[in-house]
């Protein structure tokens, strides 16, 4: 008759195996199913150590299909193909193939066509095609040598990084003088004649376009008795401490057009440029803009008053100069007075915030919003704490950019930043979801009371595409959706990725680490001879 500690492992044998068999087949999906490259963890992770979700990865675990795509896999682990394609990699989503997710300028499905990892903006394809002229034309004739361009646009499979206008059809070599990061809006020819403008693009791999061409006659030119431009900075402005100013260039004119604005900030009506270290500096979104934004800078409880004036030119190179004032009056909130860099504003629900752009970048843009000001979905923040905050960061180092908001008081546990973009939805921040810790993402100070939001230029977490400046909104709020944050399931909490978790390889292996079914195996057999033992003084 066979022993009890016999029939113990008669029993715990199978489980053994059953437990290998898991963990193996979150290996042999890998090396099996998955065609190389990406038959690594590094596909959807940070590397083959580092398990955290890298940006492919949290857009492959979105919210709602995290939880279809761990139910799938707990019950039926071994059946891939309801989620996965023919190939080589998990693309079967609706949606997902389109998105460029580690923010690289290439598509998921262009990288994984050329072999490159789609969430890693270090590993991309080779550019080897050229931009093309999408459109250019010229006005029939100008009074002015200085001739404004109707339209020039560009496209590439990229990016276009270079424009340039020359008289010569012969292409200009990527790297001459000349290229402008933006597109030109006028042209000045030396002499007066019916005269070809050749119009070039070119992308950061040094591909020159074929040229689009057009003609124009400037000889009127000749007969023209140029009128100067009028100027008109606009109206004077009372505004509040914390606020978001917008100047208006718009009611400027010109009898050939004006070809070019210019704003610049006075210490005074008829001064000079103020100096970029005075309390009253502010920074314009664009100073060569129609209408620039800026943020009010904090002021004492007398205000202060700010000038700026307007410089526009027209064809022939004739300018005008007005000024306009803006009166900044104080918001009445103290509580981070004396907190150096801090500007304060009042959120939609009348509680206080103050954000820090840090050294070198500036807020351009603040404003407070609520959940109707923003795209309806289907998973939305819930208990938010201070309604949303967007703000637009002008930036001077593009990969090393953060904005800092302080609240009036500790931010309870439980609470999170929360994200919106166009393509990911609302999602938690989370810098060591995100990033591991590293990079992009949210962090909040020891005291949980203030929270640094770090974002990269033109990144996928980047809401503003123009270059220079950054775009977030977000907000406070324990959770997403219906489901309630206390009782929120493991696939829920590690919907977006992170070392604990998130797609269904990292949930069978978390336990083995990165050693195979080797732990598994020799943890059931401890628990075999612990209970063997057991067995053996029971019947002593």
């Amino acid at each position: 008759m066979p022993r009890p500690h016999m029939k113990l492992a008669l029993f715990v044998l199978p489980l053994i195996l059953f437990l290998t068999a898991l963990d193996a087949h979150a290996w042999s999906f890998l090396t099996n199913t998955l065609n190389a490259p990406y038959n690594q963890c590094l596909t959807c992770h940070v590397s083959n150590s580092n398990l955290a979700m890298n940006a492919y990865g949290q857009d492959y675990l979105d919210p709602t299909h995290a939880t279809r795509y761990h139910n799938k896999h707990n019950s039926d682990p071994g059946n891939c193909t309801n989620c996965h394609g023919n190939n080589g990699y998990p693309i079967k989503r609706s949606g997902l193939n389109n998105i460029d997710s580690d923010g690289d300028a290439f598509t998921n499905l262009a990288e994984f066509s050329a072999g490159t990892f789609p969430g890693d903006a270090g590993d991309y394809p080779s550019d080897v095609t050229s931009p093309v002229i999408t459109a250019f034309s010229l006005p029939a004739t100008s009074n002015s040598l200085t001739v404004a361009i109707s339209s020039f646009t560009a496209s590439d499979d990229v990016g276009v990084t270079g424009y340039m206008l020359t008289e010569s059809s012969v292409a200009p070599a990527p790297g001459a003088a000349g290229w402008n990061a933006a597109v030109p809006t006028y042209y000045t020819f030396a002499v007066a004649d019916i005269s070809t403008l050749f119009a070039w693009a070119k992308d950061a791999a040094g591909n020159v376009s074929s040229p689009s061409s057009a003609q124009v006659d400037t000889t009127p030119s000749q007969q023209h008795v140029n009128v100067p431009p009028v100027a008109f900075a606009g109206n004077d402005q009372i505004v509040t401490e914390g606020q978001t100013v917008i100047l208006n260039a718009a009611g400027s004119t010109d009898d050939l057009g004006i070809i070019a604005y210019a704003w610049v900030q006075l210490d005074g009506p008829g001064g000079s440029p103020i100096a970029s270290g005075s309390a009253d500096a502010v920074s314009l979104s664009d100073a060569t803009s129609v209408t620039p934004v800026f943020v009010t800078p904090a002021v004492g409880i007398n205000g202060t008053t700010l000038t700026f004036e307007l410089t526009v030119t027209d064809g022939d190179g004739d300018q005008s100069i007005d000024e306009v004032s803006v009166s900044v009056d104080d918001n009445g909130i103290s509580a981070f007075d004396g907190m150096q860099g801090v500007i304060s504003t009042l959120t939609v629900d009348g509680d206080p915030i103050g954000v820090n752009a840090g050294t070198g970048n500036a807020c351009v843009s603040l404003a407070t919003l609520t959940m109707q000001d923003m795209p309806a979905t289907a998973s939305e923040p819930r208990d938010m704490l201070y309604g949303l905050v967007e703000f637009e960061l002008k930036v001077t180092d593009p990969a090393n950019s953060h904005l800092t908001i302080h609240f009036p008081a500790a931010v309870p546990a439980g609470y999170k930043w929360f994200k919106y973009t166009a393509a990911k939805g609302w999602f938690d921040f989370n810098r060591d979801l995100i990033s591991g810790g590293t990079g992009e993402g949210a962090v909040f100070s020891a005291d949980r009371t203030q929270v640094t939001i770090y974002i990269n230029d033109n990144s996928a977490y980047d809401d503003e595409p123009a270059t220079g400046i950054i775009r977030d909104p977000g907000g406070l709020a324990t959770g997403t959706g219906s489901t309630p944050a206390s009782s929120a399931t493991a696939s829920d909490s590690n919907a977006f990725g992170g070392s604990s978790g998130g797609c269904f390889i990292n949930a069978l292996s978390e336990t083995a680490g990165n050693s195979g079914p080797m732990p598994i195996i020799i943890g059931a057999l401890l628990l075999l001879w612990v209970t063997a033992r057991l067995f053996r003084k029971r019947q002593l």
